[in-house]
């Protein structure tokens, strides 16, 4: 399949994600759910319909080059740098107030967060262009740049689901993982290994010193 080359050329991400051919490849865990219609939505082209209640939460990163699948009336949408939920949990709060029981996180290949070294000089200078110092240009990146910026976009999904597991212990959290290419998402392998376990990923409760340092 041509969406499995990495944006180096190889096949990184082959045998680290699990392809969802068709509705029956989505786990039975996530049947009958805004995640399944999700999926479907994206991969296969199934419509999604307008609710009186919002049916989901969807995190996702401000990508450029892709769009949700989602109508008006439907879904909350969070889209971070990244893609990840760091500094939005007041925001969480509220939607599950609201009545929303599910979490998609859906991070993609080819993220500028992996590239904010090689984007440093440009940032500065677009701060520079509005006003700011080139030290406080370079102070704010410096102090900011460890909260955003990531090594590997698989490794940074599996580390921000687990966060949030532990942050909200009784929200389903489904982390997907959209290729660019062709625009169909899919199920990291480590979490289809946790599937096959059996075993709730991230689901253990932290005290309220630890939820601090999450946060």
């Amino acid at each position: 399949m041509q969406g499995w080359l990495g944006a180096g050329g190889d096949a990184y991400y082959k045998d680290k994600l699990v392809e969802l051919q068709s509705s029956a490849n989505i786990p039975a865990r996530w049947h009958g759910t805004p995640i399944e219609n999700f999926i479907q939505a994206q991969n296969f082209g199934y419509p999604l319909f307008p609710h009186p209640e919002p049916q989901v939460l969807i995190s996702t990163c401000i990508e450029f080059r892709y769009s949700l699948p989602v109508p008006n009336n439907y879904a909350y949408v969070i889209r971070t740098a990244g893609g990840r939920l760091i500094g939005s949990e007041f925001a969480v709060g509220y939607v599950l107030a609201r009545g929303v029981k599910n979490i998609l996180l859906v991070a993609h290949n080819d993220c500028g967060m992996t590239k904010i070294a090689h984007h440093k000089e440009a940032m500065i200078e677009a701060y520079v262009a509005q006003g700011w110092s080139r030290a406080a240009a370079e102070g704010f990146i410096q102090s900011h740049a460890p909260r955003y910026a990531i090594k590997d976009e698989l490794d940074a999904l599996e580390q921000e689901y687990h966060r949030l597991k532990k942050i909200f212990t009784s929200v389903h959290v489904a982390p997907l993982f959209l290729y660019l290419s062709d625009r169909r998402v899919h199920i990291p392998k480590w979490y289809c290994d946790f599937i096959q376990q059996g075993l709730p990923a991230g689901t253990s409760a932290v005290a309220d010193v630890e939820i601090k340092q999450l946060l």
